[in-house]
Order: C-alpha cells, then structure tokens, then sequence
C-alpha cells in the first residue's frame, strides 16, 4: 500500500501538493481549510522522495501509536491487551490511514501519545501532545474536553489543568499562525457542502462491516447495566472513554463528511466496549466482535433485512485493505494512461478532480503548482508544451479554448459527467477521449 499512491482520498493528493509548494516554491497553502499545518509541514521535509515517503511517514507514527497504546493498557493494567493491541493495530480504517498521505492517524497519534502522557502525570508533555493533535486536525480540540477530565481526575492541582491547557493552547497557536497570516480568520471558515446523515451512516456501517456495528451494538445494549453500575460509582476509566466516544460521535453527526471522522474513536471505543464485559459470556462476544473487525479487513460481510418478507440475507465482497487497494492501483493505472496519452502541444485535457492531483507526480514535465477557480475547478500547466489538465470545463469556456485553436481531450467517464452537471456533449465538438483499458 505504500507504493499506491498517496491514497484513494484526493485530499490526501492536496496535502501532497500544499507540501511540494513549501518544499520547491517556499509558499504555504493549506491543503484545505480549517487547514492541517503539523502534516502539511512534515510531509515537505519527505515529498521530494514521493509518496513512498509520505506514506512512509505516517506508517512510523502510527506504527509508535501502537507502542504507546500498549504502554498505556499496561500502566491501566487492562485485561486482554493480548486482544486489544492487534484490533487497534489492524483496525481496518486505521490500517488504510497509517498508510496513505492523510491526516487521521497523525492526530489520533497524538491523541494517544497524550493519554500516555497524562498516565505518566507528564501534564504539560501531555499539553503538548494534545496540541499536536490539534495541529493535525483541528476538530481535535473537542478532545480536550474528556482529557481535561482526565488530567483533573489524575491530579486535582489547578496547576496541573493550568500547564496541560496553556501547553494545548500555546503549541497549537503556533502551528496556525502561518494560516492566521496568510487567510486571516478566514482559515476557520468550515465545508459548504451538506452531506445527508443517512448517507454518511450508510456509507460508515459498510466501512466499519455490518457485522461488526451490529455486534458493536448488542454489546453496548447488554452492557448497559454494568455502564450505569461504573457511572453511578464514577469510575473514572469508563467516563473518560464514554465522554471521548461521545464527543466524537457528536463532532461527526454535526459534520458527516467522512467514516474516517470517526477514526479517533476507536480505541476509545473498543476499550470502553472491553472494560464492559465482566461476565464469561460477554467477553466471548467481545472476541466475536474483535475477530470481525479483523475479517473486516479482507471480507466484508453485509446483512440485509426485509421487512416485509421477514428474511435477513448475507451476502460478502472484498474486505476494505483489498478494495483500498484495488481503488488505489486504479488510480495510478489511470494516471499513467494520462500522462503516456499521445497529447498534441497546445491542448486541454479534461481529467476530473481526483486525477488531475495525482498525474503531476507521475509526469515530470507538469507544473505541481496549483492555479485556484480557474476554468471551475483546478488547472495543473505543462507550460513548455501549452497543455493544461483540467477538472472540467463549462460549455463557454469550451467554446473559447475552441476558438483559440486548443484541442481537447478527456477521460472516457467525463463524457457523462460533463453532460449532467453542465448539458453538453463533449462529443459534438469534437474533443477526443482518452481510453482507459
């Protein structure tokens, strides 16, 4: 996976891009905004080695995250470490972001380093790793919400809680300093775009497996007694994760991009589910629920109810490390078609938005620089030949790049793409596709 491309999400393509501009260009551009300075800046010191690096990368901080949510289960003394490390270490989502160029594990890393920290009573080491972690996404700074509980749980010192948040504060002000100078408090503005929270679960019980939310849940729904016994005596292990699970799930049901949202929640999720499970008979299940979040990785299994058969079906596709895979070899199967197409000089090539960010890494002769709303999307310039890929083109625009002699090309799929967001056919001018084997 770490020879794939910087990842299926195309995201991951703009932190790449924002990092070859610091690195070859000396400007800072956030990847996106609220912005992701602590990745950003990293992956600049490694881009020029590609995206074996970057991958690489972040594979190393996850990699220590594991190390260090061992270290915790032993300073917690939790039973079942044996069980939990490897679920945590080969979570499907996390397996697939602990190697690509994106962001998730480079603030759940932190996250972790920071609970050991506060184990160790290292509260403003703590306070710095929470900053980090914000530096890495800043939705991180809900987390210190639980954490703060933590470190007051640990040590009722105002001193303590005072160094721990001043250190938060401190080190994640100075990572976004450089968008506070550069967008104003603009850099905090968040996505227009509404995804459905129907879908956005849809999608997460399929990333997660069915199977495995389904047993996820009985769990909880049989455990509820023993969570309100440990809530009524205040166990503070179990208010600390139910506080940080519901703090993530909150953040993402206000904002319900990306199943990947949900991401730091799961070792605070599978140690609460752990700390549940007294009796014989739950823990079996918990085995059972840790083994399909294993499968899940290599076969995914869907469950389908219907309610007016009274019937469940099952039916199972490739696991979610085999479809990131196969997505990801198809990507730069498609950007290699790209750039090895017989382009003439003086041409507009129409790739979409996600290859138009992966080609500028396969093809040496194309422009990393990024030209923002120009032709409704990105342009990338291969300024010797005077060829520009392009996300899409509006009819007019077209038209005035016809006009001024420019051949244009796309990829055979924009063809449909093009006809229902803008209602022409790129076929009745002319435009030539670029076929894809």
């Amino acid at each position: 996976m770490l020879t794939l491309g910087f990842g299926v999400d195309r995201d991951a393509y703009s932190i790449a891009i924002s990092a070859f501009n610091l690195k070859n260009a000396g400007i800072y551009t956030a990847s996106r905004l609220p912005g992701y300075p602590l990745p950003e800046l990293s992956d600049s010191l490694v881009i020029n080695f590609g995206w074996l690096a970057t991958n690489s990368l972040i594979m190393i901080i996850s990699l220590i995250s594991v190390i260090f949510f061992v270290k915790i289960l032993t300073n917690l003394n939790v039973r079942n470490r044996g069980l939990l490390v490897p679920t945590y270490a080969f979570f499907p989502l996390i397996w697939v972001n602990s190697a690509n160029t994106m962001d998730y594990m480079w603030s759940l890393s932190f996250m972790i380093f920071c609970w050991f920290s506060v184990t160790k009573k290292w509260y403003v080491v703590a306070g710095v790793m929470m900053g980090l972690a914000i530096a890495s996404r800043l939705t991180a700074i809900f987390l210190m919400i639980p954490f703060v509980y933590l470190v007051l749980s640990s040590d009722r010192r105002w001193s303590s809680i005072v160094g721990f948040v001043m250190a938060t504060l401190v080190t994640a002000s100075l990572f976004f300093l450089p968008l506070y100078l550069t967008y104003d408090t603009g850099f905090l503005r968040y996505y227009p775009w509404h995804n459905p929270l129907f879908h956005a679960l849809d999608y997460a019980f399929h990333e997660f497996g069915d199977l495995v939310v389904i047993f996820g849940a009985a769990i909880f729904l049989l455990s509820l007694k023993t969570l309100f016994i440990q809530l009524k005596s205040l166990d503070k292990r179990t208010i600390f994760l139910l506080v940080s699970v519901i703090v993530i799930i909150t953040a993402f049901v206000n904002a319900p991009y990306d199943t990947e949202y949900l991401i730091p929640a799961i070792p605070f999720t599978i140690l609460l589910l752990n700390n549940l499970c007294n009796s014989p008979k739950m823990r079996k299940i918990f085995v059972i629920f840790c083994g399909l979040i294993l499968l899940n990785a290599f076969v995914t299994i869907n469950v389908e109810i219907d309610v007016d058969n009274k019937a469940i079906t099952f039916d199972s596709e490739r696991g979610l490390i085999l479809r990131n895979i196969y997505d990801r070899e198809f990507q730069i199967h498609v950007a290699v078609t790209i750039a090895t197409a017989d382009i003439s000089n003086h041409s507009i090539v129409i790739v979409g938005w996600y290859y138009i960010f992966i080609f500028p890494f396969l093809n040496d002769d194309v422009s990393c620089q990024e030209e923002y709303r120009i032709f409704g999307g990105y342009e990338i310039r291969d300024w010797e030949r005077d060829i520009s890929y392009v996300t899409d083109l509006t009819l007019e625009e077209l038209q005035q790049f016809i006009d001024n002699s420019y051949k244009i090309y796309y990829i055979e799929w924009e063809r449909s793409i093009i006809q229902g967001k803008y209602g022409y056919d790129l076929d009745d001018y002319g435009c030539i596709p670029i076929r894809i084997s």
